[in-house]
């Protein structure tokens, strides 16, 4: 069967984050990954978000999500739940997986403890909730379609890239992992 273009350069990026994987790094670089990759996510991502849904809010003249002054609740409650979960990814990728969340400096081991218990994808199910609360704390109906597009993106990511290359580093213990465990929605009880 012939490889169609898209699939042989999702190959080759498969191929390169596997090299990625097999380099030792300093604890500078895993440091700077770390402060890289979470300034991203936690800021830059986030004043994106706002500042584009703000502007399409307006030119759409879409209104807002909430009454005036409702907001901080349930963004209150997604930030907390959000930031709980991405910190305890990050941290546990660090301590145990001697790795990062940036997939250029990843993880040397296959994380299964932790918030991996409970879901492949805690940083992602995080994000989701972190990026929510900037939605409702913009109480801007853009910025919450906003989230679920780049939710959309992530999970293509995931699947097409991310999954295949933990595939080849970790083969039968990734395939064994994936299949018992839930994608990015925690079960809340596991048996095992």
């Amino acid at each position: 069967m012939k490889q169609t273009w898209i699939q042989s350069q999702l190959d080759k990026v498969t191929k390169y984050l596997v090299s990625c994987s097999k380099q030792n790094y300093t604890p500078y670089q895993i440091t700077m990954a770390i402060i890289f990759g979470s300034t991203f996510e936690l800021v830059v991502i986030p004043i994106f978000l706002v500042v584009i849904s703000k502007w399409l809010d307006y030119i759409f003249t879409l209104g807002k999500l909430f009454p005036s002054h409702r907001e901080t609740t349930p963004a209150a409650l997604a930030f907390c739940l959000g930031l709980t979960w991405m910190f305890w990814s990050i941290f546990t990728q660090h301590a145990q997986g001697n790795g990062t969340p940036l997939p250029l400096v990843p993880t040397k081991s296959l994380l299964v403890t932790g918030p991996y218990k409970y879901t492949r994808n805690p940083m992602v199910f995080g994000a989701i909730f972190w990026l929510l609360g900037w939605a409702f704390l913009a109480n801007s109906p853009a910025a919450l379609l906003s989230v679920g597009i780049f939710i959309m993106i992530l999970v293509i990511y995931i699947k097409l890239i991310e999954e295949k290359e933990l595939e080849a580093r970790f083969g039968r213990d990734y395939m064994i992992y994936k299949e018992q465990t839930p994608f990015i929605f925690p079960r809340l009880i596991i048996h095992r």
